[in-house]
């Protein structure tokens, strides 16, 4: 079966093989393996590395499908060069593999990953900001974004933007009375809302430095600590 893939995880197994994690365009999440892909001299070695749009054969194997004739589609060497983007890519792929089920096709899901990375290819110097807007899309493609046109506690309609909280627990924005009353919630920045609302904002960037509210819905949504977005804090600091 010919399938189109994003490669986001590999695994060493037996003395010269990988386990290859993708997300494919026909059949979802799936692992396949790479036979002797750590010989020397291995043809499908540079095209099976992580983050690359690759496509192959798979071929039904003992235990699991067998990857032949891997051909690389695109290698994102732009988004690669730039450490931030990379790291944003590293996101991805961490969502893709520890959030979804194998052999779960989603074409919408698809477009969004491989939208996402041409994105980061074609513009790597914005990585904050693509890391950003792809949280919020992933949210909304998914079901899990926060309800903004009223306080989730009161249902008061939200006309000041200026001091508004978002209750996690909840899952929508908090009035600025609901939120001076003693509900939980976490105050919104100025680009944090501009998030929300798939808005830009520009400023010294010295706050798109540190941990978004988005970050932080997102771990709480899927109760996961992603490994991949201390080491995109770390590359952009």
């Amino acid at each position: 079966m010919l399938t189109k893939a994003i490669i986001i995880k590999k695994q060493n197994t037996n003395e010269y093989d990988q386990l290859i994690t993708c997300y494919t365009k026909e059949l979802g999440k799936i692992t396949a393996i790479a036979k002797s892909i750590l010989k020397p001299g291995s043809v499908q070695a540079m095209h099976l590395d992580v983050l690359n749009l690759v496509e192959f054969d798979l071929v039904d194997g003992r235990a699991m499908p067998i990857i032949t004739g891997a051909q690389g589609e695109n290698f994102y060497a732009r988004m690669k060069n730039f450490l931030p983007a990379l790291a944003a890519g590293y996101f991805l792929a961490e969502v893709l593999d520890k959030i979804f089920f194998e052999e779960e096709k989603d074409v919408k899901l698809w477009n969004f990953a491989a939208d996402f990375l041409n994105r980061l290819e074609a513009e790597p110097e914005r990585a904050t900001a693509i890391l950003r807007s792809g949280q919020a899309t992933l949210l909304k493609l998914l079901g899990y974004f926060p309800m903004l046109e009223k306080c989730v506690f009161c249902s008061a309609e939200m006309k000041n933007t200026d001091r508004l909280a978002l209750s996690l627990e909840m899952g929508g924005l908090l009035c600025q009375n609901c939120f001076l009353r003693g509900f939980r919630g976490v105050f919104l920045k100025k680009e944090d809302w501009a998030a929300l609302i798939s808005a830009p904002f520009t400023n010294d960037g010295a706050s798109n430095k540190g941990r978004s509210v988005l970050d932080g819905l997102f771990e709480y949504t899927f109760d996961i600590r992603f490994q991949s977005l201390d080491f995109f804090y770390q590359v952009v600091r």
